[in-house]
């Protein structure tokens, strides 16, 4: 009798302090629709929670990226339907797979219902400026959004060329909650990363060992949403984002740089150029020596020749996976009459080259790009959409 009454009161005390405990900090936690809209007065939408994980490890002779995304948005007005349409963008550097895409709302009875996504519409994905790519776009819209649902997106990245990862943003271009980036990689890689738009102290950041797995995240909270205007700057010179990249990995007791320090990334970029024009092309020579006969000066050669490249070769744009990397032969250049920005770079500096006037291929960036070069080399269809504007998934 004695140890049922001692139950009873433990019983009793147990309840009372769950109660005064967990209670509050539930209600703290969850707050209501109207005191959410309240908050984040005048916005359509708001991400409740977008995230990004990756893991970065060495399988065989290869270093393997994968990245789990997640984004929560809350819709705070039936006119937040122009959030419905969502694209996520693959390659063949990205590959994207287990896309699940849901509406979670109330129907007319007021009861909580939950609506999948059932079609996914997967096309080419060209730029206007851009005759062909191997960029392509999943296309799909969220059902039955209005005033109070919620549509959440779930997909997985395979990322083939671990120099090619994508940037995460923190913030979009509506209000986030809670936006967290984490990063998994084995013992035996070594990785680096820098901030951009916001200062590292804004960040609670967390570092954890378990095994040979290490694991940086990165939480950020309450983050405004930011504008984009015509004419405004690009918008990594603004948005708060983070860029992780692969240092080192050591691969069969062998260490494998990737992006170590400027003298690696360019033996990376000149091994796709360092056999290209090694043979000579009678018919290009021919050309070169018409537009150089009798001239003495250097500066009027490589005029006539660059007009003649100008005049002659048409810019169409291919990127197609190293294709993007690779120009094509001189030779080839010169008998289709056609090709993209590194094709002309080709042609031309072989036509120097044909009149004895030093000339090089070199790999030139952009005001689009704030960064120094170690930090920019994806040619992921993701990130160049997100380079214009992040995407609202």
């Amino acid at each position: 009798m004695r140890n049922t009454a001692v139950f009873k009161y433990l019983f009793v005390a147990i309840t009372f302090w769950s109660t005064v405990i967990f209670r509050p900090l539930k209600a703290q936690n969850s707050p209501t629709l109207e005191e959410i809209k309240k908050v984040h007065k005048g916005e359509l939408a708001i991400y409740l929670k977008k995230s990004e994980s990756i893991a970065i490890d060495i399988v065989h002779d290869s270093v393997i990226v994968t990245a789990d995304n997640y984004a929560e948005m809350l819709h705070l007005s039936d006119n937040s339907n122009i959030f419905a349409e969502k694209t996520i963008y693959e390659s063949k550097f990205v590959e994207i797979s287990d896309i699940e895409a849901k509406t979670l709302s109330t129907n007319a009875k007021g009861k909580f219902e939950t609506t999948k996504v059932t079609h996914f519409n997967t096309q080419n994905d060209m730029g206007g400026s851009i005759f062909f790519d191997d960029s392509k776009s999943i296309n799909f819209v969220f059902p039955n959004i209005k005033e109070g649902s919620k549509s959440i997106l779930k997909y997985k990245e395979t990322i083939r060329e671990p120099r090619f990862l994508n940037a995460y943003f923190f913030a979009e271009h509506i209000g986030v909650i809670e936006s967290d980036y984490q990063v998994t990689f084995s013992s035996k890689i070594k990785i680096k990363y820098e901030v951009f738009g916001m200062d590292r102290n804004q960040l609670e950041f967390t570092e954890t060992k378990k095994g040979n797995k290490i694991t940086y995240q990165w939480k950020a909270k309450n983050l405004k949403g930011f504008r984009i205007e015509n004419g405004s700057p690009n918008i990594r010179y603004y948005a708060p984002h983070i860029i992780i990249y692969v240092d080192e990995a050591e691969i069969k007791g062998q260490q494998k740089r990737y992006l170590s320090n400027v003298p690696v990334l360019y033996d990376f970029f000149n091994s796709f150029v360092k056999d290209v024009n090694l043979k000579d092309d009678p018919a290009i020579q021919k050309v070169v020596d018409s537009l150089t006969y009798g001239l003495k000066d250097d500066a009027t050669k490589t005029k006539n020749i660059f007009y003649w490249v100008q005049d002659h070769i048409r810019y169409i744009a291919f990127e197609d996976g190293y294709g993007g990397f690779i120009p094509r032969e001189a030779s080839a250049v010169f008998q289709k009459r056609y090709g993209d920005c590194k094709d002309m770079a080709s042609i031309l500096t072989c036509m120097l080259k044909y009149a004895n006037i030093p000339a090089y291929l070199t790999w030139v960036g952009s005001r689009h790009i704030p960064y120094t070069c170690l930090l920019y080399t994806s040619p992921s269809p993701r990130d160049r959409q997100k380079s214009r504007m992040p995407s609202s998934a």
